[in-house]
């Protein structure tokens, strides 16, 4: 019986909005001390690293912390238990191929299997089982042109071959998605038939990413599709943005035989296991979210939902902002309102102090 374990988006950067406060400011002790031994029971324990890992620099100016982890935080995510980490997102480049050679290298050198390059998937053997893991983002690239990307960016089409592909030579198959709306707490529905394609195609697990909250995970015939597994370590502040969860999958003979989330509250970047009193609560909430999967939407549905999610994470970062900006460094707060990204907060923070 193989276990994987599957988390989402693991930040070990500063958020842009948190810049000087965020994960990457934060001291790492500690980080995974409530969810190691869950990571470290499982024969894979696969996540996102959602930005880029780098060598320590003499002066590190402020634009330069944004997305920015350390490659020593390799090893400090081998020792909480991963082996597997999927590198195919639109932040992993936030600091060009410098960043991309330093994280590759820092991961391997922690034995750490780097999923989502392309160089190919990589497959391992696990309990007498041969694993393939493929990684993909679907997401369009932030910082660098489509020509030069050293990960996965590939269509539905070549996924779609690529599991096919790899189904002829692997027992088990797990595929890492980077995709869907941010904020929306449900897939479009393209992305549900994609799931049920690449189920159909011979995936065994597919592990979704992107919208930094939990969706819904749902059985297509012998196979899991976890359509986005939220944050892991995150510094945003919105409460769907800190409900996370650890999904945890038994696989016997290429098919899945039983899974569940371990719910989890993040707090200060921090992953915590929920309090088994309020477990009854979050696993509701997840079924709520699995319950979502079959309700049909038209697109302007879909788009007044979309919209309705930004403005609600927009309100409450501002609502947070005011209570928290004292706690950014003075640099910091007059970059975040100086730079593009800033223009927008500059007018919502002028609101902020007449009101």
């Amino acid at each position: 019986m193989l276990r994987l374990t599957a988390v989402g988006d693991i930040i070990m950067g500063d958020h842009p909005l948190y810049l000087g406060i965020g994960t990457g400011s934060r001291p790492r002790r500690g980080l995974f001390d409530s969810v190691a031994d869950v990571l470290r029971a499982s024969d894979i324990a696969l996540g996102n690293l959602e930005g880029p890992l780098l060598r320590d620099k003499p002066v590190i100016r402020w634009e330069e912390r944004i997305f920015r982890g350390r490659c020593q935080d390799a090893s400090l995510l081998r020792e909480a238990g991963f082996n597997a980490l999927s590198v195919a997102n639109n932040h992993i480049m936030h600091h060009g191929m410098e960043g991309w050679v330093d994280t590759t290298a820092a991961l391997e050198q922690a034995s750490i299997v780097p999923v989502g390059t392309r160089k190919g998937w990589p497959t391992v053997s696990v309990r007498g089982e041969r694993v393939a893991m493929l990684g993909y983002s679907m997401r369009p690239e932030e910082k660098v042109n489509s020509s030069s990307i050293p990960y996965a960016l590939a269509d539905p089409n070549e996924i779609l071959q690529a599991v096919h592909d790899a189904a002829e030579e692997a027992d088990v198959v797990i595929v890492s998605l980077h995709w869907g709306e941010e904020y929306l707490d449900y897939p479009l529905p393209e992305q549900r038939d994609l799931g049920h394609a690449l189920c159909s195609a011979g995936a065994t697990v597919v592990v979704g990413h992107h919208p930094h909250v939990l969706q819904g995970v749902e059985m297509v015939g012998d196979s899991l599709v976890a359509y986005s597994l939220g944050n892991f370590v995150s510094d945003m502040c919105q409460m769907k943005a800190r409900a996370s969860g650890v999904l945890r999958v038994l696989i016997e003979e290429g098919r899945v035989r039983d899974w569940q989330i371990v719910p989890v509250e993040i707090n200060q970047s921090r992953p915590i296991l929920v309090d088994p009193d309020d477990c009854s609560r979050r696993l509701t909430q997840l079924n709520d979210l699995c319950c979502k999967l079959s309700v049909s939407k038209d697109m302007a549905t879909i788009h007044a939902d979309i919209k309705q999610s930004l403005d609600d994470f927009r309100r409450e970062y501002e609502a947070w902002f005011k209570r928290n900006f004292i706690r950014y460094p003075v640099g910091a707060l007059l970059y975040i309102l100086g730079t593009s990204f800033g223009r927008r907060s500059r007018r919502w923070i002028r609101g902020l102090f007449r009101s």
